[in-house]
């Protein structure tokens, strides 16, 4: 059997709604409602729900277009 090694970086490029909320100091629940209204792109995998750490950060760059 072979031993594949991968490098991986420091930061993921996907986190669960949990982490998604942590990064952007809300709640679960207010990440599923950015959700549910298409303000927020996600991914499934398997049974759970992932956003990636690019689409955070875009989304909070359109949310600060918004308000300049």
């Amino acid at each position: 059997m072979r031993d594949f090694h991968f490098k991986t970086s420091q930061e993921p490029i996907a986190v669960p709604l949990p982490v998604a909320a942590s990064m952007l100091g809300c709640s679960v629940r207010a990440v599923r409602s950015l959700i549910w209204s298409g303000k927020l792109k996600y991914a499934k995998l398997g049974k759970r729900f992932v956003v990636s750490v690019a689409e955070l950060r875009l989304f909070l760059d359109r949310e600060l277009q918004v308000l300049r």
